[in-house]
């Protein structure tokens, strides 16, 4: 478990993220939403304005796990509030996210269903499409995207394990056709790849960081590859986006904070013209800042 004595944690370095976690209070109320004080929500930000506190006074009870995840959620919450709320605010981005504000504090219970972590990492990748330009609609298979007067589906799955891979991808292959759309599945690998925040990967920087963790979307894709082709239906998903989140060390500033790497796999033939969609997609993602 990692501690102050470690010199991490200095002070000033949650000030703008608390200040931000203050921004994204105040726009959900400017929306007409409420955050209960007692929700995952509120207990991230008081566990983030206990941090100067806690360095000044070391605090027996602080629960660096909790600070991690907090770390950890608030940098997609800020995100999805700053994109999809942004003029032309996206349509039914407000009852979609009184969802996500419900839920426990730390996301590795294996419960069947997770209404509000599901819903966050739909309006999570709505959000990283907006801000690479996409037009965005909330509507099934869970999100459509257009560009170049190209519509596309994209089903969300959060994977909370590797045993229900096949299932997860079986599940949004049938979504994408029920709506009509073929595009892509978008899947979450968060809670099976990067479930442990007690002790966060050490990297020397953001570019280290996202090495490092390209790297294990890498493996994970190449160990699952025949598994992965075999459980959708190419005709309707011809690509797979595998994304993770997780709070990284960086050793050298001193600083913690939370690192999501996005890696774009290819489903259909190299001959089928959608391939080229893809590689926009991918153009796409890689001018802009993933946190």
């Amino acid at each position: 478990m990692l501690s102050f004595d470690e010199t991490i944690y200095v002070e000033g370095t949650y000030d703008r993220l608390r200040q931000r976690v203050q921004e994204f209070e105040a726009r959900l109320r400017d929306a007409g939403l409420r955050v209960i004080g007692s929700s995952r929500v509120g207990n991230y930000r008081r566990i983030l304005a206990r941090v100067a506190r806690v360095i000044e006074s070391p605090e027996d009870d602080f629960d660096f796990r909790l600070l991690h995840q907090a770390i950890v959620e608030c940098s997609q919450l800020l995100l999805i509030v700053e994109e999809l709320a942004r003029k032309p605010e996206v349509l039914g981005w407000r009852s979609k996210a009184q969802e996500l504000l419900s839920g426990h504090d730390f996301p590795e219970g294996k419960e069947v269903h997770s209404p509000g972590r599901n819903t966050q990492f739909e309006l999570y990748v709505a959000a990283v499409c907006r801000r690479a330009g996409y037009h965005i609609e909330l509507a099934e298979p869970d999100l459509v995207v257009e560009a170049a007067q190209v519509r596309r589906g994209i089903a969300a799955k959060r994977l909370k394990s590797l045993g229900k891979l096949k299932d997860s991808l079986h599940d949004a292959s049938n979504q994408l056709k029920l709506s009509g759309l073929s595009g892509f599945v978008a899947l979450d690998l968060s809670p099976s790849l990067a479930a442990s925040n007690d002790e966060p990967h050490v990297a020397r920087n953001r570019d280290e960081a996202k090495v490092i963790w390209s790297e294990t979307l890498g493996k994970f894709i190449r160990d699952n590859r025949l598994l992965i082709r075999n459980s959708v239906d190419h005709g309707i998903a011809f690509g797979l986006l595998c994304f993770v989140t997780a709070p990284v060390v960086f050793e050298n500033q001193r600083m913690l904070v939370s690192v999501t790497v996005c890696r774009a796999v290819n489903l259909c033939s190299q001959h089928d013209v959608r391939c080229g969609e893809i590689d926009f997609f991918v153009e796409r993602m890689s001018v802009i800042e993933l946190e």
